[in-house]
């Protein structure tokens, strides 16, 4: 197994020169994607993540960044609570990334980039890198505001067994008051 995440891990970095080499991209889009890769390479010294190779933006008129959107892999089974803490800490962390890239303002639709201006979804598995079950959360997801998390029962085909929905403001005070109670 262990040789299959290394086999995945350098075709999506493979993937990732040829698009950010290709002179088909904007400037815009190439500084997007290294704001995303700067973020992976903060996280994964903190975390044992694993780059999924799903990012993307979505520009203005201007060609500007209107939405930095970022995918990764988290091998732990986690619970509802604990991919609330993580997904929170990885939005802020890639806010600071893309706020903090002074070559990158000026692509920027706005500045400072906000939290309406990302997507981040995070794959849970279990460490063997299997799939995990419910209760355990399957995908977390950051997007238009909300907090998604979706659980999948085993041999289940289609959908998902729980999707549970939360605002970031709901999701920061259930975050605050478990802080304050450890």
């Amino acid at each position: 197994m262990e040789s299959m995440k290394k086999i995945y891990l350098y075709i999506c970095i493979l993937s990732l020169f040829c698009a950010c080499s290709s002179n088909e991209l904007s400037l815009s889009d190439q500084l997007g994607y290294k704001a995303s890769i700067d973020t992976v390479d903060i996280l994964q010294q903190e975390y044992p993540l694993i780059f999924s190779c799903m990012f993307g933006m979505q520009g203005d008129k201007q060609g500007k960044i209107k939405i930095n959107k970022l995918g990764i892999q988290f091998p732990e089974e986690v619970s509802q609570e604990r991919a609330r803490s993580l997904l929170l800490h990885f939005i802020e962390t890639y806010l600071d990334v893309i706020n903090s890239t002074e070559e990158l303002k000026p692509h920027l639709s706005n500045y400072p980039f906000t939290k309406e201006n990302i997507e981040f979804v995070v794959y849970f598995s279990a460490p063997d890198g299997s799939m995990s079950y419910h209760p355990n959360i399957n995908v977390c997801a950051f997007r238009n505001g909300k907090l998604i998390y979706k659980t999948e029962e085993e041999g289940q085909t289609k959908g998902y067994k729980s999707i549970i929905r939360e605002s970031y403001e709901e999701a920061m005070e259930k975050e605050k008051n478990s802080l304050m109670k450890n």
